[in-house]
């Protein structure tokens, strides 16, 4: 894929920040590292204390560059639509009721941002086009090889993009229409369409957590819980309230679709916080 220009490249960095700036009304650190991005919402203020982006190599492609828009008008999204509080009380139910939440929650961000900044739906369908080239393909590819026919192996794959899906997200039906993937989930889709149909409806986190506990019990049962739940840790092994695709610290939250690199220090000191992830 063509690489950007340098230029564009330079002028990216410097406008992240001020982007998040004026799109959110708040006067929020944006860090730029690794390859995730999320808000991480401070429990006690219940505010964002700072928005990370994925970093921008030297040799990024303009692809990566339209999908930087996109996650910028994401997170702000997050910080616009989400309250941290519902996030916070899905952390503390499961990590796996968390990640479904924030599965049904991303799109509903995303509906509104298009709503409020017209120019946001161009910088969101490439961010899509982006996390199903990067993310999803390589998965699919992988389970195809391997001839996986476990329909629960394959919603783990194709969660987020079912999710979306429900929600309404047309490149998402697309992708699983194109490539013929609703077959593989195989009775899944029809056991909790009283559910997913609902998904278009929700107007707020609380909506979206309400939905996901009710998606949880309808996957795995209602008596099914986390192999970690007993514990009280998030998904990626840390105490506390955490996102899917964060990098959650303990007492801390994140909602997500990531730093600079003098951000590492600051991140390691938020411990009072969560988070939400795309």
């Amino acid at each position: 894929m063509p690489q950007a220009t340098p230029k564009r490249i330079r002028n990216a960095r410097k406008s992240i920040a001020l982007v998040v700036k004026i799109l959110s009304g708040k006067d929020i650190p944006v860090y730029m590292k690794g390859s995730s991005a999320y808000v991480r919402w401070n429990t006690d203020t219940l505010q964002a204390d700072f928005v990370c982006i994925p970093v921008i190599a030297d040799d990024a492609s303009d692809l990566f560059l339209d999908a930087i828009e996109g996650f910028v008008d994401h997170e702000v999204g997050h910080i616009i639509h989400t309250d941290p509080l519902a996030t916070i009380e899905a952390t503390e139910i499961s990590a796996t009721v968390n990640m479904i939440r924030n599965s049904i929650e991303d799109p509903r961000i995303e509906t509104e941002q298009r709503k409020l900044f017209i120019g946001s739906a161009k910088n969101l369908n490439n961010l899509s086009a982006l996390f199903l080239e990067r993310f999803i393909d390589p998965e699919v590819n992988k389970l195809n090889e391997e001839g996986c026919e476990d329909p629960l192996t394959w919603f783990s794959v194709l969660g987020v993009v079912c999710c979306r899906s429900w929600f309404g997200q047309t490149a998402f039906q697309e992708y699983m229409d194109e490539n013929n993937l609703w077959k593989n989930l195989g009775d899944i889709p029809d056991a909790v369409t009283h559910i997913t149909d609902k998904f278009p409806s929700a107007k707020s986190n609380w909506d979206s957590l309400d939905l996901a506990g009710q998606l949880k019990i309808a996957l795995f049962g209602k008596d099914s819980k986390d192999e970690d739940e007993d514990e009280d840790t998030a998904s990626d092994g840390t105490k506390g309230k955490g996102d899917e695709s964060s990098e959650t610290k303990e007492g801390s939250t994140e909602d997500s679709e990531e730093e600079t690199e003098d951000s590492e220090e600051e991140t390691e000191d938020s411990e009072e916080e969560t988070e939400d992830s795309e």
